[in-house]
């Protein structure tokens, strides 16, 4: 870390991070809530699958993990024992402690939203490195730069733009996934739809997100998207830099689109206006080749 004063750029980073964690936070809460989990189960069940004590912990470690006042927790963990979320057990070497453990249907909520909480450790792990290890990076200023970009270049076309001919995909990718705006509603593209964008899209509340999944560890790096925001003439190359991105550092996000698909068909969503020259058509031609 730097000890020299902050720049205004850090400043805008580190807002652009509190927005985006709250987002996130926000997003995590509303898929725990379709899980049929409340905020406060979700964290519970999170503070106790994490602890490192492996007996479990007890409810003091709970209220500690979770900031609550000992009597909140107790009433926390009864309701979810209640529910089958939570199994409290009697301290192996102390009586007079109890220890808690996930019930069934607590394995099963986790279980469930198991991709979320790798998508969250991703996030955490780019978004508060780059700001531990740098600081300075005028990623806001980069963003608007892009986003003027993509603006300027959608005055000249329509906004959804009517995809290219079939033969200018790369071969093979004919039965890529269906690939969308992020703003269009569901209409023939039936299937899960994942965002596959590195930012959360202007204008969406969180609680009422249009998509299933959030993969922002496939998108491009902030750089190629910096490089090819300057003129979409460089779509090939940038093509071929992508998805050398995506072959050496994107093999989770890539491995679970193809567990996605394996299951029923997917819509990849992005902000993109010219979708055929899009990192989320490029994205989609990736998961239809072949194998080798």
């Amino acid at each position: 870390m730097t000890d020299r004063p902050l720049a205004d750029a850090a400043y805008r980073e580190l807002l652009d991070l509190q927005d985006e964690l709250r987002r996130f936070l926000s997003w995590r809460d509303s898929r725990a809530a379709a899980a049929g989990l409340s905020a406060g189960q979700h964290q519970l069940l999170l503070s106790i699958r994490g602890h490192d004590d492996p007996a479990g912990p007890t409810i003091g470690d709970v209220a500690d993990h979770l900031s609550l006042r000992h009597h909140s927790a107790v009433e926390l963990v009864q309701r979810a024992a209640a529910a089958g979320l939570v199994v409290r057990r009697d301290d192996a070497s102390d009586r007079r402690r109890v220890r808690l453990a996930l019930g069934d249907a607590g394995l099963r909520a986790l279980e469930a939203l198991e991709p979320l909480h790798a998508e969250e450790l991703r996030r955490l792990a780019s978004g508060i490195g780059a700001i531990a290890e740098g600081i300075e990076r005028p990623a806001r200023a980069a963003t608007r730069a892009a986003r003027a970009a993509d603006e300027s270049r959608a005055g000249a076309r329509p906004e959804r733009s009517a995809p290219s001919p079939e033969d200018a995909r790369p071969a093979g990718a004919k039965d890529a996934s269906c690939v969308a705006h992020v703003h269009d509603a569901p209409g023939r593209e039936a299937g899960t739809r994942v965002l596959v964008d590195r930012a959360w899209p202007r204008g969406v509340r969180a609680d009422d997100a249009p998509f299933d999944e959030w993969l922002s560890g496939v998108a491009p790096s902030s750089e190629l998207r910096r490089w090819y925001a300057e003129t979409s003439d460089r779509f090939e190359e940038f093509r071929a830099r992508y998805v050398a991105e995506l072959r050496s550092g994107g093999a989770d996000g890539v491995a679970r689109l193809h567990a996605l698909r394996a299951e029923g068909p997917v819509v990849l969503l992005t902000t993109a206006t010219d979708l055929e020259r899009s990192a989320a058509r490029v994205l989609a031609d990736e998961l239809a080749a072949p194998a080798g």
